[in-house]
């Protein structure tokens, strides 16, 4: 079949252009209910969050910029290997000096300061992308939250 046959076929089609297709932007189908942590689980990590990326001169941190809901929601379609190891890091997540350790390629050995390096890496990336974030940003410049056409 031409191409120009498909198109015609298509626009001759009055069902498919005439409905109103509507777009939907992520704040409004936003959920309030926990995909994966528990609510003892989201306190605990709310009080990581904001100690380990908290709120600066005006720019958000974690908790304002919604990273600990977001990582719910990341973990609820993650690997159970991903899962586990939340669960375990939550259940003792350890002393926060351990992250003062100077940075190696090595993974370090112990599980606490594993899961507290990973989550910090994992706040970072969820705080840094966020619109809060964003929001806060000094001057003109390119920013990594990109808001979607209105």
């Amino acid at each position: 079949m031409l191409r120009r046959h498909a198109l015609s076929a298509l626009l001759a089609t009055p069902s498919l252009w005439s409905q109103d297709i509507a777009t939907v932007h992520p704040e409004t189908v936003a959920e309030t209910t926990l995909k994966f942590f528990s609510p003892a689980e989201l306190a605990v990590l709310e009080k990581l969050a904001a100690q380990i990326i908290p709120s600066v001169g005006g720019r958000a941190g974690a908790v304002e910029a919604g990273a600990p809901r977001f990582l719910d929601f990341l973990l609820s379609k993650s690997l159970p290997k991903d899962q586990q190891a939340y669960r375990a890091g939550l259940a003792k997540p350890g002393n926060l000096s351990l992250l003062e350790k100077p940075w190696t390629y090595a993974e370090p050995a112990d599980p606490q300061e594993r899961f507290l390096k990973r989550l910090k890496d994992d706040l970072f990336r969820a705080t840094a992308n966020s619109r809060e974030w964003a929001a806060g940003r000094r001057g003109a410049g390119v920013v990594s939250y990109f808001k979607a056409a209105e």
